[in-house]
Protein backbone atom coordinates (compact mmCIF):
# COMPACT_ATOMS: atom_id res chain seq x y z
CA UNK A 1 0.00 0.00 0.00
CA UNK A 2 1.35 3.49 -1.00
CA UNK A 3 2.20 5.98 1.69
CA UNK A 4 -0.95 8.95 1.99
CA UNK A 5 -0.21 11.55 0.33
CA UNK A 6 -1.05 15.58 1.23
CA UNK A 7 -2.03 17.73 -1.37
CA UNK A 8 -1.86 21.38 -0.60
CA UNK A 9 -3.85 23.13 2.48
CA UNK A 10 -7.15 21.88 4.35
CA UNK A 11 -9.18 23.93 2.92
CA UNK A 12 -9.69 22.33 -0.53
CA UNK A 13 -13.45 21.99 -1.65
CA UNK A 14 -13.47 19.61 -4.55
CA UNK A 15 -11.54 16.78 -5.90
CA UNK A 16 -11.50 14.60 -8.91
CA UNK A 17 -9.07 11.89 -9.64
CA UNK A 18 -8.70 11.32 -13.45
CA UNK A 19 -9.99 8.16 -15.70
CA UNK A 20 -6.01 6.66 -15.33
CA UNK A 21 -5.90 7.38 -11.50
CA UNK A 22 -2.19 9.33 -12.28
CA UNK A 23 -3.20 12.67 -11.73
CA UNK A 24 -5.67 14.28 -8.93
CA UNK A 25 -7.62 18.15 -9.56
CA UNK A 26 -8.40 20.22 -6.98
CA UNK A 27 -10.28 23.14 -6.33
CA UNK A 28 -9.62 25.71 -3.82
CA UNK A 29 -11.78 29.17 -3.97
CA UNK A 30 -10.68 30.12 -7.72
CA UNK A 31 -7.45 28.22 -7.93
CA UNK A 32 -7.38 24.73 -9.61
CA UNK A 33 -4.27 22.62 -9.02
CA UNK A 34 -3.40 19.04 -10.91
CA UNK A 35 -1.28 16.92 -8.72
CA UNK A 36 0.46 13.76 -9.45
CA UNK A 37 -1.30 10.92 -7.67
CA UNK A 38 2.15 9.21 -6.88
CA UNK A 39 4.36 11.69 -5.51
CA UNK A 40 2.11 14.36 -4.96
CA UNK A 41 3.78 16.88 -6.56
CA UNK A 42 1.89 19.73 -8.42
CA UNK A 43 1.98 19.48 -12.08
CA UNK A 44 0.16 22.79 -13.18
CA UNK A 45 -2.19 25.30 -11.46
CA UNK A 46 -4.50 27.78 -12.85
CA UNK A 47 -6.81 30.66 -11.28
CA UNK A 48 -6.37 33.83 -8.66
CA UNK A 49 -4.71 32.82 -5.37
CA UNK A 50 -7.29 32.18 -2.76
CA UNK A 51 -8.08 35.06 -0.38
CA UNK A 52 -8.29 35.29 3.16
CA UNK A 53 -12.39 34.33 4.12
CA UNK A 54 -14.22 37.41 5.55
CA UNK A 55 -14.94 36.11 9.52
CA UNK A 56 -18.55 37.88 9.80
CA UNK A 57 -20.76 37.28 6.95
CA UNK A 58 -24.58 37.73 7.44
CA UNK A 59 -26.22 34.49 7.77
CA UNK A 60 -28.21 34.44 4.98
CA UNK A 61 -24.83 34.95 2.53
CA UNK A 62 -24.67 31.70 0.65
CA UNK A 63 -21.43 29.63 0.08
CA UNK A 64 -19.18 32.32 -1.48
CA UNK A 65 -18.30 29.89 -3.70
CA UNK A 66 -19.16 26.50 -5.82
CA UNK A 67 -16.66 24.23 -7.06
CA UNK A 68 -17.32 21.21 -9.59
CA UNK A 69 -14.95 19.37 -11.50
CA UNK A 70 -14.96 16.39 -14.09
CA UNK A 71 -12.35 14.69 -16.27
CA UNK A 72 -12.40 13.86 -19.80
CA UNK A 73 -12.15 10.17 -20.56
CA UNK A 74 -8.87 10.09 -22.07
CA UNK A 75 -7.68 12.49 -18.93
CA UNK A 76 -6.82 15.47 -21.20
CA UNK A 77 -9.28 17.90 -19.93
CA UNK A 78 -10.93 19.39 -17.08
CA UNK A 79 -14.83 20.76 -17.24
CA UNK A 80 -14.81 23.07 -14.19
CA UNK A 81 -17.51 24.83 -12.39
CA UNK A 82 -16.95 28.34 -10.99
CA UNK A 83 -19.47 30.76 -9.15
CA UNK A 84 -19.45 34.06 -7.54
CA UNK A 85 -16.35 34.33 -5.62
CA UNK A 86 -17.87 37.16 -3.51
CA UNK A 87 -18.75 38.84 -6.33
CA UNK A 88 -15.33 38.72 -8.38
CA UNK A 89 -15.87 35.47 -9.74
CA UNK A 90 -18.42 35.10 -12.50
CA UNK A 91 -20.75 32.04 -12.97
CA UNK A 92 -19.21 29.48 -15.35
CA UNK A 93 -18.44 26.39 -16.49
CA UNK A 94 -15.07 26.48 -18.80
CA UNK A 95 -12.90 23.67 -20.04
CA UNK A 96 -9.44 23.50 -19.92
CA UNK A 97 -6.62 21.46 -21.35
CA UNK A 98 -4.51 20.15 -18.77
CA UNK A 99 -1.12 19.62 -20.03
CA UNK A 100 -1.14 23.80 -21.15
CA UNK A 101 -3.33 24.71 -19.36
CA UNK A 102 -5.36 26.97 -21.01
CA UNK A 103 -8.75 27.13 -20.82
CA UNK A 104 -10.70 26.19 -24.25
CA UNK A 105 -14.27 27.03 -23.40
CA UNK A 106 -16.66 28.58 -21.38
CA UNK A 107 -19.95 26.80 -22.31
CA UNK A 108 -23.18 28.64 -22.95
CA UNK A 109 -25.26 28.59 -20.50
CA UNK A 110 -23.20 26.89 -18.18
CA UNK A 111 -23.20 30.17 -15.33
CA UNK A 112 -26.88 28.26 -14.52
CA UNK A 113 -24.82 25.13 -13.42
CA UNK A 114 -25.40 23.95 -9.81
CA UNK A 115 -22.07 22.20 -10.33
CA UNK A 116 -22.79 18.63 -10.49
CA UNK A 117 -21.13 17.59 -13.64
CA UNK A 118 -20.34 14.47 -15.24
CA UNK A 119 -18.25 14.13 -18.72
CA UNK A 120 -18.89 11.08 -20.55
CA UNK A 121 -15.73 7.89 -20.82
CA UNK A 122 -15.45 8.06 -24.22
CA UNK A 123 -15.32 11.92 -24.12
CA UNK A 124 -18.27 12.78 -26.22
CA UNK A 125 -20.53 14.76 -23.83
CA UNK A 126 -20.49 17.31 -20.89
CA UNK A 127 -23.51 16.71 -18.77
CA UNK A 128 -24.26 19.37 -15.91
CA UNK A 129 -26.94 19.81 -13.64
CA UNK A 130 -28.87 23.73 -14.66
CA UNK A 131 -31.44 25.21 -12.25
CA UNK A 132 -31.22 22.11 -9.88
CA UNK A 133 -34.49 20.48 -12.49
CA UNK A 134 -32.75 20.37 -15.55
CA UNK A 135 -29.87 18.82 -16.99
CA UNK A 136 -28.05 19.89 -20.17
CA UNK A 137 -25.38 18.02 -22.64
CA UNK A 138 -22.73 19.86 -24.39
CA UNK A 139 -20.32 18.10 -27.01
CA UNK A 140 -17.03 17.16 -25.58
CA UNK A 141 -15.44 18.26 -29.09
CA UNK A 142 -16.55 21.82 -30.28
CA UNK A 143 -18.72 22.36 -26.76
CA UNK A 144 -21.64 23.00 -28.24
CA UNK A 145 -25.14 22.79 -26.30
CA UNK A 146 -26.78 20.11 -28.34
CA UNK A 147 -29.85 18.71 -25.72
CA UNK A 148 -31.70 19.48 -22.61
CA UNK A 149 -32.95 16.56 -20.19
CA UNK A 150 -36.17 17.77 -18.40
CA UNK A 151 -36.39 15.41 -14.60
CA UNK A 152 -39.91 15.00 -13.41
CA UNK A 153 -40.92 16.03 -10.01
CA UNK A 154 -40.19 19.13 -7.87
CA UNK A 155 -36.83 17.84 -6.64
CA UNK A 156 -33.32 18.88 -7.33
CA UNK A 157 -30.77 16.44 -9.24
CA UNK A 158 -28.49 15.66 -6.74
CA UNK A 159 -25.49 13.56 -8.58
CA UNK A 160 -24.77 12.38 -11.96
CA UNK A 161 -23.27 9.07 -13.36
CA UNK A 162 -22.40 7.66 -16.94
CA UNK A 163 -22.09 4.28 -18.08
CA UNK A 164 -18.90 2.86 -19.13
CA UNK A 165 -19.93 2.76 -22.84
CA UNK A 166 -21.46 6.28 -22.32
CA UNK A 167 -25.04 5.54 -23.59
CA UNK A 168 -27.15 5.88 -20.54
CA UNK A 169 -26.89 8.71 -18.14
CA UNK A 170 -28.11 8.66 -14.44
CA UNK A 171 -29.49 11.52 -12.44
CA UNK A 172 -29.87 11.14 -8.61
CA UNK A 173 -33.61 12.87 -8.37
CA UNK A 174 -34.98 13.43 -4.66
CA UNK A 175 -35.31 9.69 -3.30
CA UNK A 176 -34.79 7.94 -6.79
CA UNK A 177 -32.88 7.16 -9.65
CA UNK A 178 -33.96 8.32 -13.53
CA UNK A 179 -31.85 6.24 -16.28
CA UNK A 180 -31.68 8.52 -19.91
CA UNK A 181 -30.85 6.55 -22.33
CA UNK A 182 -28.93 9.59 -24.31
CA UNK A 183 -29.18 8.78 -27.96
CA UNK A 184 -33.10 8.02 -27.88
CA UNK A 185 -33.83 10.44 -25.56
CA UNK A 186 -35.81 9.01 -23.50
CA UNK A 187 -36.18 7.71 -19.67
CA UNK A 188 -35.88 3.90 -19.90
CA UNK A 189 -36.02 3.03 -16.34
CA UNK A 190 -35.97 4.13 -12.46
CA UNK A 191 -34.85 3.14 -9.46
CA UNK A 192 -37.37 3.24 -6.54
CA UNK A 193 -36.84 2.70 -2.81
CA UNK A 194 -35.11 4.59 -1.04
CA UNK A 195 -36.64 6.76 1.54
CA UNK A 196 -34.53 9.38 1.46
CA UNK A 197 -32.91 11.56 -0.90
CA UNK A 198 -30.50 9.75 -3.22
CA UNK A 199 -26.65 11.86 -2.76
CA UNK A 200 -24.53 9.04 -4.45
CA UNK A 201 -24.60 7.17 -6.87
CA UNK A 202 -22.29 4.84 -9.59
CA UNK A 203 -22.16 2.14 -12.08
CA UNK A 204 -20.82 -1.15 -12.39
CA UNK A 205 -18.33 -2.01 -14.51
CA UNK A 206 -20.79 -4.30 -16.22
CA UNK A 207 -23.34 -1.82 -17.37
CA UNK A 208 -26.22 -3.87 -15.56
CA UNK A 209 -26.09 -2.63 -12.32
CA UNK A 210 -26.35 0.55 -10.26
CA UNK A 211 -25.43 1.40 -6.50
CA UNK A 212 -26.76 3.99 -4.65
CA UNK A 213 -26.80 6.02 -1.12
CA UNK A 214 -29.28 8.16 0.22
CA UNK A 215 -30.04 10.22 3.16
CA UNK A 216 -31.69 6.73 4.63
CA UNK A 217 -28.46 5.49 5.21
CA UNK A 218 -29.07 2.71 3.03
CA UNK A 219 -26.44 1.77 -0.31
CA UNK A 220 -28.80 0.13 -2.57
CA UNK A 221 -28.03 -2.27 -5.89
CA UNK A 222 -29.92 -2.06 -8.91
CA UNK A 223 -30.78 -3.68 -12.17
CA UNK A 224 -29.88 -0.49 -14.79
CA UNK A 225 -32.24 -2.44 -16.91
CA UNK A 226 -35.72 -2.08 -14.63
CA UNK A 227 -34.94 -0.46 -12.10
CA UNK A 228 -35.24 -3.41 -9.56
CA UNK A 229 -33.50 -3.65 -6.28
CA UNK A 230 -30.92 -6.50 -6.54
CA UNK A 231 -29.70 -5.99 -2.79
CA UNK A 232 -29.71 -3.49 0.23
CA UNK A 233 -27.40 -3.05 2.94
CA UNK A 234 -27.55 -0.78 6.34
CA UNK A 235 -24.15 0.99 6.46
CA UNK A 236 -22.71 2.68 8.92
CA UNK A 237 -23.71 6.45 10.44
CA UNK A 238 -21.82 9.59 8.93
CA UNK A 239 -20.77 11.88 6.06
CA UNK A 240 -20.44 10.15 3.34
CA UNK A 241 -17.45 11.37 1.40
CA UNK A 242 -17.57 8.80 -2.35
CA UNK A 243 -19.33 5.93 -3.99
CA UNK A 244 -17.09 4.52 -6.12
CA UNK A 245 -17.62 0.73 -7.71
CA UNK A 246 -15.13 -1.12 -9.47
CA UNK A 247 -13.76 -4.50 -8.38
CA UNK A 248 -16.17 -4.22 -5.15
CA UNK A 249 -18.55 -0.94 -3.75
CA UNK A 250 -16.60 1.72 -1.81
CA UNK A 251 -17.66 4.21 0.31
CA UNK A 252 -15.48 6.56 1.85
CA UNK A 253 -16.64 8.79 4.75
CA UNK A 254 -16.05 12.42 6.02
CA UNK A 255 -13.67 10.82 8.85
CA UNK A 256 -11.72 9.16 6.33
CA UNK A 257 -12.79 5.17 7.38
CA UNK A 258 -13.03 3.34 3.92
CA UNK A 259 -15.69 0.35 3.76
CA UNK A 260 -15.29 -2.04 0.98
CA UNK A 261 -19.11 -4.43 0.03
CA UNK A 262 -18.15 -6.82 -2.80
CA UNK A 263 -20.99 -7.57 -4.67
CA UNK A 264 -21.56 -11.44 -5.90
CA UNK A 265 -24.67 -11.90 -7.61
CA UNK A 266 -26.52 -9.56 -5.77
CA UNK A 267 -25.17 -10.68 -2.43
CA UNK A 268 -23.09 -8.09 -0.37
CA UNK A 269 -20.78 -8.80 2.61
CA UNK A 270 -18.11 -6.49 4.56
Amino acid sequence: MAPPLRLGDDDCLSIAFSPLGDLVATARQEQVTVWDARSGKPRVQWGAYPRRIPKRKPTSTPLPWVYGLAWSGDGSRLAVHTHCFFDRTAPALSVWDVAKPQRLAVLDGGEDSTGTIAWSPDSSLIAAVAREHNVSLWRGDDYTLVRQWQTEGPDEVAALAWSDDSTRLAAAVGNHVEIWAVAQKQVTSRCLGHTGNVKHLTWGTDGHRLATISDDRMLYIWSAQDGRPLAALDIPRGGVRSLSWRDSVIVTYDDGTIMSWDVCNGRGRF
